[in-house]
């Protein structure tokens, strides 16, 4: 039997079907489609809400004087994209906020926020199709749907509200593309080359990518053990390039100055019991635990059926113990910090691959009786779903997470007027004696040497300076102009993507009915049906 044959013929790996494939990857396509413009708009209702215009904390220094000051004065060194930002080298972010300061011709942190909300809802709807491609196509609508109910709550709301955290959305972007095509691949394919360059991609979002290539190895040494690989030396040589490359990138990270007792875990006690809160997230510690129940049946699966190299089971099974590292390692760097928001989106991957995994589990459950029950009562049962979902899971966590939203936002609206105070008076009492984060920066003597440096007062939003807009950056004038009103325009249209949103879901019924009426006229005259 060829190695095709075998990943064939394995129980666990998805058998192709030619009219249904293709339908049900169209239908699981519109689906995401609009999960994906339902929690774009309710991230771009927070973001044009409060429209800040005021750079936040890490701005000042990382973009402010590290990269805009130099590259308008005409002496940047081009190796800083790649330079240390604490532990991190965020390539991708700062290529990213160049484009957008250039693109719009002035540092606008709300309308970095918008390419942000972009960027984060494009991996997480990539995360939430892998996790879903294994389930049939009408328990895959609701599981879709449950995800995104997930993703309307702001649990990350110092990211959504922050122009310079694009990295947290990058590094699990390429981490998760990385091991997916890894744990598919054979060695040293093209596949295989490409999730290694992805693996390095995510150690240049976030030090945490260092991580990526090690859970690869992990993956595929298992995939070894349990014979879904071929024994090869070009297969253990593959995972021996796995280990030292992210052994490379731990030696190269830059070693922080902070006060470990501070940040990091300064004991056993307190390293466990951050891994604890982060794995129970969202909810209370311990019973939140409970929620990797499916990860844990799915890896005993794994080791009983030994299913093929491109079953499920791997790409779901690498998800799962790559957010196991990124646990451990925040745990481990800022244990008295895991409670923060801007670590949710990578805690709230473990409620989401857990739900795609317990759909998962359960797709082979529903007799033929059932089968044909829910096939007739299936959007019923979907906007009933909905219903339920929404209050139970929205309503409560939606009320405390919006709440904290509304106060991180009234912070965000106290900075900008005292930051324009300053601006207007040069009187740094606007910036000293301050409730905590009603300032920009934590320190008000550097903001203010900062903040009196010509060049990054020339780069700031009129409102703040009451100065008309630099005139010879990148782009014309009138082309940024226009790109900024678009990124202005989106900003204020969460509503309408919500609204698409919904009415694409609502759609669904009506399309569906128009489908078995088509394909009941064809099989009426004769005509063979055919994948549209």
């Amino acid at each position: 039997m060829t190695d095709r044959t075998a990943i064939l013929a394995s129980p666990a790996a998805p058998q192709p079907s030619d009219t249904t494939s293709v339908r049900a990857d169209r239908h699981a396509l519109y689906i995401l489609v609009s999960g994906f413009l339902i929690v774009l708009g309710f991230k771009l209702l927070l973001i044009g809400n409060f429209n800040p215009i005021t750079p936040f904390w890490d701005q000042w220094d990382a973009e402010g004087a590290v990269l805009y000051t130099p590259i308008i004065e005409g002496h940047f060194n081009w190796a800083v994209l790649i330079s240390s930002q604490n532990e991190h080298r965020i390539l991708f972010t700062r290529i990213t906020n160049l484009g957008v300061f250039y693109g719009v011709g002035l540092w606008y942190p709300a309308l970095q926020m918008v390419v942000n909300s972009f960027i984060h809802c494009t991996t997480i709807f990539i995360v939430v199709y892998l996790l879903t491609r294994g389930i049939k196509i009408y328990a895959r609508s609701i599981a879709i749907l449950a995800m995104t109910l997930v993703y309307v709550i702001p649990f990350d709301v110092e990211n959504t509200l922050a122009g310079f955290q694009s990295q947290f959305y990058f590094v699990i972007l390429f981490s998760v593309l990385s091991i997916y095509l890894i744990s598919e691949a054979s060695a040293f394919s093209g596949m295989w080359i490409a999730g290694l360059m992805l693996s390095v991609a995510s150690y240049f979002s976030m030090s945490s990518g260092s991580l990526t290539a090690v859970t690869a190895s992990v993956v595929m040494a298992l995939q070894l053990a349990v014979g879904a690989r071929r024994p090869s030396a070009r297969e253990y040589v593959a995972v021996s390039v796995c280990v030292l490359l992210s052994v490379i990138e731990v030696l190269n990270m830059q070693v922080v100055a902070f006060d470990d007792a501070q940040y990091g875990a300064h004991a056993l006690s307190a390293f466990v019991k951050a891994l604890i809160v982060q794995m129970s997230y969202p909810f209370h510690m311990p019973y939140g635990l409970l929620q990797y129940t499916p990860s844990v049946i799915l890896l005993f699966q794994v080791l009983k059926r030994k299913p093929g190299l491109r079953a499920y089971e791997w790409s779901a099974l690498a998800i799962v113990l790559w957010l196991a590292s990124q646990l451990i390692a925040i745990s481990y760097g800022r244990s008295i910090a895991v409670k923060t928001s801007r670590y949710t989106d990578t805690q709230i991957l473990g409620l989401v691959a857990n739900l795609g995994i317990a759909f998962y589990l359960l797709r082979n459950r529903w007799s033929t009786h059932a089968v044909n029950i829910f096939d007739r009562w299936r959007w019923l049962l979907i906007l009933c779903v909905m219903v339920v979902a929404l209050g139970a899971g929205t309503i409560r966590f939606g009320r405390i997470e919006y709440a904290r939203a509304r106060t991180f936002g009234e912070h965000l609206r106290r900075q900008t007027e005292n930051t324009k105070t300053f601006l207007q008076t040069g009187d740094i009492s606007a910036l000293q004696d301050k409730p905590f984060l009603d300032v920009p920066y934590p320190d008000p003597q550097r903001l203010a040497i900062l903040l009196s440096e010509p060049t990054i007062r020339s780069i700031l939003h009129p409102d703040l300076t009451g100065r008309p807009l630099r005139q010879d950056l990148l782009l014309p004038v009138w082309l940024s102009k226009i790109i900024r009103d678009v990124l202005l325009l989106v900003m204020h249209s969460g509503r309408i993507f919500i609204g698409i949103g919904i009415g694409m879901w609502l759609a669904v019924p009506v399309a569906s009915q128009w489908s078995r009426e088509r394909m009941r006229r064809k099989q009426t005259a004769g005509i063979p049906n055919r994948a549209p």
